[in-house]
């Protein structure tokens, strides 16, 4: 009897030492997990941090650098091709046309270095959406200006064919600029 008490006391006290140990085991198992994943977590709020640091450091360079400084050329360039175009409304022969388009060519060249290629400092991407506008606006006003089709002598197909597209434009190059997320 002593003897199976003896056996039985082993047997139980193993069994407790090895569910013990077990225990001890999975304790450990779920620590390491635990200290993984709030290491993972602190490396993705970090992450997402710094992201978020990248883009508002965008947006303010884009408001103090570009908005701020530019935007009152963005408004000038646009009333100096409007200017441009009305001078042309008066007398629409080839010579005038020819002299609009030249002045035009200036106006859009002094756009680009003015606003447009401050852009380059914030994003590219904005830099080419907003040249990209820029360039289908010169070529619009060139090909409706040259159109034997449209008579720019009636007023509204004036406004249609030439002061529209500029509007238009202005428009969604502002709108772009708002909507900027980086």
């Amino acid at each position: 009897m002593i003897f199976y008490f003896l056996i039985s006391c082993d047997t139980q006290s193993s069994s407790i030492t090895f569910l013990d140990i077990l225990f001890k085991v999975s304790a450990i198992i779920i620590a390491g997990i635990n200290i993984f994943f709030a290491f993972w977590m602190f490396n993705q709020k970090k992450r997402e941090t710094n992201q978020n640091l990248k883009k508002d450091r965008g947006l303010s360079w884009l408001k103090t650098i570009i908005l701020d400084q530019n935007l009152k050329i963005l408004y000038e360039k646009f009333d100096d091709i409007e200017k441009e175009l009305q001078d042309l409304r008066d007398n629409f022969d080839d010579t005038n046309k020819e002299k609009a388009t030249n002045n035009l060519d200036d106006i859009f060249i002094n756009f680009r270095r003015k606003f447009i290629d401050t852009l380059l400092a914030i994003d590219d991407d904005l830099y080419e959406q907003i040249l990209d506008k820029s360039d289908n606006l010169q070529a619009e006003l060139y090909n409706n200006i040259y159109d034997q089709g449209i008579n720019l002598n009636h007023n509204p197909k004036f406004n249609e064919a030439l002061l529209n597209p500029i509007t238009r434009t202005k428009t969604d190059i502002i709108k772009i600029l708002y909507q900027f997320k980086d």
